[in-house]
């Protein structure tokens, strides 16, 4: 997908246009349309602590799943490919980064999982990291 002739950011998942939301001293970007959420480089892990920075996630966690298949998607940053990650503690939690700038997009649903680590997922990771 184009970058907008404005220079607004398109969503890298449905190609609606996205919209900043301003949070604390940040500046996030939310689609209009399947309300996946794009962080600047480093602003996902400043506000992963944060208890109340979850409720950004608006949108419906069914969409989220749905459009978590679309993968090769373009960074609405820099325009270049994105790859899929995911989170040693909490494997069923994948998110979009690119490679250039390190911002990253959560489909619906995705950053309310990625805030809220359970013990199911911190035992995971422990189990994880002892089989390394």
């Amino acid at each position: 997908m184009e970058p907008s002739a404005s220079g607004e950011r398109i969503c890298p998942k449905c190609g609606a246009l996205m919209a900043q939301i301003s949070y604390r001293d940040l500046f996030v970007d939310r689609c209009t349309a399947c309300q996946g959420l794009w962080f600047d480089w480093n602003e996902n892990m400043r506000l992963r602590g944060d208890p109340v920075a979850g409720e950004l996630d608006t949108g419906n966690p069914n969409v989220g799943v749905m459009l978590d298949a679309i993968e090769g998607v373009l960074c609405p940053a820099c325009h270049v490919r994105m790859d899929v990650l995911g989170v040693p503690e909490q494997t069923h939690v994948r998110f979009d980064c690119c490679p250039k700038c390190f911002g990253v997009f959560f489909d619906a649903g995705e950053f309310l999982e990625y805030q809220h680590e359970t013990l199911l997922d911190w035992l995971r990771g422990l189990l994880v990291r002892l089989g390394n």
